[in-house]
């Protein structure tokens, strides 16, 4: 009798084991991005598009009122959002590998070698 609890519970936190665990979600590719951000820039760069291209090419580690964007990249003051999308789309479309690269590491490779930080 307690070895079939047991092994009752062992299946019964097994599963629930198998339930609670979080799934690793993939990373977007670089061509998925480029699509994403061609998509916002074409509807006026308003919407959902443009929020998910703005987490890639404008991103700040805790966003709100003063919040600082991460220094892997410096783009000149005033540079409106929507160039540096447009400029990472058609940068990421051109890599010969974005149907299969992460889009964050590619977006931090084109636009460190785009915005050089002095």
């Amino acid at each position: 009798m307690n070895v079939r609890i047991n092994s009752h519970l062992q299946r019964v936190l097994f599963i629930l084991t198998a339930l609670l665990t979080p799934t690793a979600h993939a990373e977007i590719t670089a061509l998925e991005l480029a699509e994403t951000c061609a998509r916002a820039l074409s509807q006026n760069y308003v919407g959902l598009d443009a929020e998910a291209c703005n987490w890639y090419v404008a991103p700040c580690p805790v966003c709100g009122p003063g919040a600082k964007p991460e220094a892997a990249w410096c783009a000149p003051p005033g540079e409106a959002v929507t160039t540096i999308a447009a400029r990472a789309a058609a940068a990421l479309r051109a890599r010969p590998d974005a149907a299969h690269e992460g889009a964050k590491g590619a977006v931090k490779d084109i636009l460190s070698r785009a915005y050089p930080c002095q």
